[in-house]
């Protein structure tokens, strides 16, 4: 099993924070308001997680996660 820990994913503490609101399904909108944070800043952690991992998108990016047992 994996452990879902930033430091594992080599992420920082917010992008583990994004990566639990896009696998929930939020937008980079959504997003922004519930971290109080500009959506280019979240459009910014999501292509930043797609950047640091496998993933071609967020959608692959929440498969990939999904499949390793990630569960926000």
């Amino acid at each position: 099993m994996v452990k879902f820990e930033p430091e594992y994913l080599d992420i920082t503490k917010r992008e583990f924070e994004v990566l639990g609101l896009v696998v929930k399904g939020y937008s980079n909108r959504e997003i922004a308001g519930i971290l109080r944070i500009r959506e280019n800043t979240s459009k910014a952690h999501v292509n930043s997680l797609i950047a640091k991992t496998t993933a071609i998108n967020r959608i692959h990016r929440c498969y990939i996660s999904a499949k390793e047992g990630f569960k926000p």
